[in-house]
């Protein structure tokens, strides 16, 4: 049961359901969990680790205070670091509820939580797209969402699959990216469990491929990053170089196979709108010789940078401007924070990003562990080219697992090595 509780709120922390018949967001509610437990099962004990990267995130935060605050803004969005905090604690009571003293076995079971989710939710997107009733269904779920973005959600649901998130197309895109290296990395896990066998891990790739082509096109870099990842841990303990060699021949002539596959599946039970969507680089490249698409011709747009030197520098405070429109006139995390808090919050809001990161790594000694995180590090850097993603929950969540143990025998022990808050 503490399993089970501890797997809803985490996909309800991932994803961010719609449940409108709560008068409040279940994001909400799972935050609420974790105050509680930190305020009365931890105590509101912070380990070393912890307070480090806590001290970072104050940082942060105060530099975006004072820039919104002298410009006269007052516009705390900060690309949405504050959920940080809220996700942070919320990861801690997630972890408690595993109830493991084995710090592997408490991490493998979030990484096929993250694929479980990540699974439920590419079946979701399957069936909402295939049949109307359940796209009418989840549609309805939206009906809290402002008028405008409904009707935009709406429009492209009928070339585009729905998840049941708040957040769509390219973003959910990368969250379902992140299910996809999970589901990777339970390949060399040294577990028993279903989505290790072969015949079932083909299922559930080719499950969340589909899905995720099906919301955006963002998703097939993240298929040619995932065939990068699972080339680097089939090869990593092999040391012939013909091995390896054999190996990354296989890899590209099943990917070639899988690519036919989907486009052929696609073809014959997609629309035309869908498809020449979904593959509109090749279509593209086909007609005229080049890869461009739609969204690649919108990034060019997206990048600007300020002509005033202080908002390059300090930024101006602002997320939203005063018809609460986006300020930086920019979908790019990156120029929306220079915007917002110029270059040098910028620096402290990635270094932030990077400590986060850093620490979780640091409590992995194994390759894949290690290689995971290292993953959705390079993942969230590449894609805040064009949107906004930051992932800092991912990081809690392998950070907390490794540490419970750690908490558990301050809270029985003693308070030696910690800051009780």
């Amino acid at each position: 049961m503490k399993q089970l509780t501890a797997f809803v709120l985490l996909f309800v922390l991932l994803y961010n359901p719609p449940f409108p018949v709560l008068p409040i967001n279940l994001t909400y509610i799972v935050y609420l969990v974790g105050i509680l437990y930190f305020l009365f099962k931890r105590r509101c004990v912070l380990l070393n680790t912890e307070v480090n990267i806590f001290l970072w995130f104050l940082l942060v935060v105060l530099w975006g205070c004072i820039i919104t605050i002298v410009k006269g803004a007052y516009d705390f969005n900060m690309l949405g670091i504050s959920r940080f905090f809220t996700g942070w604690l919320s990861s801690m009571a997630i972890v408690s509820l595993l109830n493991s003293r084995n710090k592997m076995l408490n991490v493998y079971l979030i990484v096929k939580f993250i694929v479980i989710a990540s699974s439920i939710q590419s079946i979701i997107i399957l069936l909402t797209f295939i049949y109307d009733p359940a796209k009418e269904f989840l549609l309805l779920l939206f009906r809290n969402m402002p008028e405008l973005e409904l009707e935009k959600i709406t429009n492209l649901s009928l070339m585009r699959g729905l998840g049941w998130t708040y957040v769509q197309f390219a973003d959910f895109a990368i969250v379902q990216g992140m299910g996809l290296f999970s589901l990777i990395s339970l390949q060399f896990m040294d577990v028993a469990t279903i989505l290790n066998k072969k015949k079932y891990f083909s299922i559930f790739l080719l499950l969340h491929i589909i899905a995720g082509i099906l919301i955006a096109r963002t998703f097939l870099f993240l298929i040619i990053l995932s065939v990068g990842y699972y080339f680097y841990l089939r090869s990593t303990n092999l040391k012939s170089l013909g091995m390896k060699f054999f190996i990354g021949v296989r890899i590209m002539f099943v990917v070639i196979l899988l690519s036919i596959f989907t486009y052929n599946l696609a073809v014959q039970y997609f629309s035309k709108e869908t498809v020449d969507w979904m593959f509109e680089a090749f279509k593209n490249y086909s007609d005229n010789g080049t890869l461009q698409t739609d969204s690649t011709e919108e990034l060019k747009e997206y990048w600007h940078l300020p002509n005033n030197i202080f908002t390059l520098i300090f930024g101006d405070g602002r997320f939203v401007d005063d018809v609460n429109f986006n300020y930086a006139k920019s979908d790019s995390a990156y120029i929306i924070g220079i915007y917002y808090w110029g270059l040098i919050g910028s620096i402290l809001y990635y270094t932030f990003i990077y400590k986060l990161y850093y620490y979780s790594r640091s409590q992995f000694s194994d390759t894949i562990m290690r290689s995971l995180l290292l993953v959705f590090f390079a993942t969230i850097i590449l894609y805040n080219v064009k949107g906004i993603f930051s992932g800092l929950v991912y990081f809690c969540l392998f950070l907390e697992a490794s540490l419970v143990n750690k908490s558990k025998n301050i809270l029985s022990n003693g308070y030696n090595s910690i800051i009780h808050i």
